[in-house]
């Protein structure tokens, strides 16, 4: 349960999607303690006692709105000729997350020397971590780790660098292009 202080505002939410508006608007460098407290009209150390360090306050405001591990053992049930095209367009749907951008915060991580350690974590306990513990066979992690990385450069190439025509392709014909490779890696 999120607590609400005085005049029932959720100050730590506040702080949260000042700290993603920040970070995806900012990067992860540009961003300080004092500017998420700035944004969120609280003291810098209610965001140091909420969240303890910037580290720690990027690494919660990374975390998706579901659980991601949950979401893809779903997705990815049963493992059978269609998974590599469900996992694609879960992925495609869930890339903008309401108004919180996964894209922006990818960025502001790749931005940084600290941020990439976050983001590499993530992505080795949320998603490749999931995926090799579903899929059989050889290679299971290798698999599990192309998926990650075929999936995130395509949402780079399509949203940050917006090479064309991947960024202006119909999400129809995305689905159909990279599903076949996808499916290649669940099931070889």
């Amino acid at each position: 349960m999120t607590r609400t202080g005085r005049h029932g505002r959720d100050t730590r939410g506040d702080i949260l999607e000042a700290a993603r508006s920040s970070f995806a608007d900012r990067g992860y460098d540009r961003t300080t303690i004092r500017s998420v407290a700035a944004q969120a009209d609280v003291d810098p150390a209610l965001v140091m006692h909420y969240f303890g360090s910037k580290k720690a306050l990027f690494t919660e405001a990374m975390e998706l709105p579901f659980d991601p591990g949950v979401a893809l053992r779903e997705v990815l049930h049963p493992l059978d000729s269609t998974a590599g095209e469900r996992l694609v367009r879960f992925f495609l749907e869930n890339i903008e997350v309401g108004d919180r951008s996964t894209v922006a915060l990818v960025r502001s991580g790749l931005g940084s020397d600290e941020g990439i350690p976050l983001l590499r974590s993530f992505v080795e306990t949320e998603i490749v971590e999931t995926i090799a513990g579903l899929i059989r066979g050889r290679d299971r992690r290798l698999r599990a780790s192309l998926i990650a990385t075929h999936l995130i450069g395509t949402s780079i190439g399509r949203y940050l660098v917006r090479i064309d025509p991947l960024a202006t392709v119909d999400e129809e014909a995305l689905v159909r292009a990279i599903s076949p490779a996808i499916q290649n890696y669940l099931l070889p």
